[in-house]
């Protein structure tokens, strides 16, 4: 087949003549200078780690957010969730909230570290009402969970790629590792495939 020797670009088959613009930003029609701005100049970064939490935290909705990503990373989220207790509680009183503060805990509790998990669940039964804190620590018992299995997951694998290279049958690999069949031959797959590229 041979190569079209021009770029894919747009095409009209109406039966008259086109007659509407051809500037994409024509389409954001009373928006179009705001649309021009964002897409056609350097965009403003926030870089959080340069602002101080003070500052951040007189904003409860932008700022508690921008606060939550500029201390994720640290070794005790736990620490940082206690000096904005009043802002999530705040969060908590305006229904309007109720999405973002579940999202909140979703990524604190996805990427944070702590060395207690229940120490968390704690900070939720203290800092919410009764209702709001039940649901958060499901949802944190979810994900930890889920963690759990993925970390348990990850361990099976490991062990099963050291008993593949000493030869052992496959069928003694899954009874010890658990893992299926299929999943030690896809995972010898995969195995054989990375040494042969190195």
């Amino acid at each position: 087949m041979v190569k079209d020797p021009i770029p894919v670009l747009p095409i009209y088959h109406g039966k008259g003549s086109y007659t509407s613009t051809t500037y994409l930003f024509d389409l954001f029609c009373e928006n179009k200078e705001l649309a021009e701005n964002i897409f056609l100049k350097p965009f403003t970064l926030i870089e959080v780690s340069k602002i101080p939490d003070d500052e951040l935290m007189r904003y409860p909705y932008s700022g508690t957010v921008e606060f939550i990503f500029k201390h994720i990373f640290a070794r005790e989220i736990l620490v940082f969730l206690e000096k904005i207790k009043e802002q999530l509680r705040f969060l908590e009183g305006d229904r309007k909230s109720a999405d973002l503060l579940t999202s909140i805990f979703k990524y604190v509790i996805i990427q944070g570290e702590s060395e207690e998990k229940t120490k968390i669940t704690n900070f939720i039964k203290d800092t919410f009402s009764q209702q709001r804190s039940k649901k958060m620590a499901n949802i944190a018992t979810q994900f930890w969970q889920e963690g759990r299995q993925e970390g348990d997951f990850e361990r099976s694998c490991k062990v099963a790629l050291k008993m593949l290279r000493k030869n052992l049958p496959i069928s003694e690999i899954a009874d010890f590792t658990e893992l299926s069949v299929r999943q030690i031959n896809a995972l010898k797959r995969k195995d054989l495939s990375s040494q042969s590229e190195n």
